[in-house]
């Protein structure tokens, strides 16, 4: 497996972007998945059904009748949508319902359907591979009770990338990158993972920085050679995330690039 690419939800309409480059991987024959976001959407639907919920260390927290609406937005408008932009584009999409395939396992420490882990498994993408399509998966999984869990995006990508053990994963969102105390601080072009657990430890990601940086590291762990955050509405960001490689120099990065360490 080559490419896993997290798009996010805050991208919405303005993901043209993404297009180009996504043809260029599949022209080259490498095989890729997207795993999609969608807070922008859920926050519309939740503010309009009159429900307002509670952040904790950037993760919704997520209650029964919340879950309703999020699996709605996310398991089906969002992801129809990711698939019937990509087919229109040439881009043999398939959707996939991380709870209804089976992909993810996921569990709260609250009680509540928000995911505080999880655990992904690649077999059900197979038959997609097999077909030479394109999964675009949606981030809703299943608890050890069958009930629906609201998995972050990031976590999600991070937790299937290392079960299909691909060679990058990538992280197009709506910043530039991974900054320290965003978002007032420095951009860091290219660092490895063991700097980066030392800055995480020192207090220096907060809001949603943080479940972004905990995602990439879990990829780390997950045994994924290099990860990178770029800004998903720059089309050449995203061609250089695709491109480089983990050995490469990143003078002129246009995003953060974040490497295993192996001899630390």
């Amino acid at each position: 497996m080559s490419v896993l690419i997290k798009v996010g939800g805050s991208l919405g309409e303005q993901a043209a972007p993404l297009i180009r480059p996504l043809q260029n991987l599949q022209n080259q024959s490498r095989s890729f998945v997207i795993v999609h976001g969608g807070g922008p959407r859920i926050n519309a639907a939740l503010e309009a059904a009159g429900m307002k919920l509670p952040f904790h260390n950037g993760l919704r927290r997520t209650h029964s009748q919340a879950m309703v609406i999020v699996d709605a937005v996310l398991g089906f408008s969002v992801n129809s949508e990711w698939v019937s932009l990509l087919r229109a584009n040439g881009i043999a999409a398939v959707p996939v319902h991380g709870a209804k395939s089976g992909l993810f396992l996921a569990e709260s420490y609250e009680g509540d359907h928000t995911a505080d882990w999880v655990e992904a498994y690649a077999g059900p993408l197979e038959a997609a591979f097999v077909r030479h399509e394109i999964p675009v998966v949606a981030p809703i999984g299943h608890n050890s009770r069958g009930q629906r869990m609201n998995i972050n995006a990031d976590a999600a990508a991070a937790a299937l990338a290392g079960s299909l053990q691909v060679e990058k994963l990538v992280f197009c969102t709506n910043v530039s990158g991974i900054y320290l105390n965003f978002p007032y601080g420095d951009r860091i072009d290219s660092i490895t993972d063991k700097k980066l657990e030392r800055l995480y430890q020192q207090g220096m990601f907060e809001g949603g920085m943080r479940p972004k940086v905990e995602a990439v590291l879990n990829a780390l762990r997950y045994k994924v050679n290099a990860v990178y955050v770029v800004d998903g509405e720059n089309e050449a960001a995203i061609e250089w995330a695709f491109a480089n490689h983990p050995e490469e120099p990143v003078s002129g990065a246009l995003g953060t690039r974040i490497t295993r360490y192996l001899n630390e």
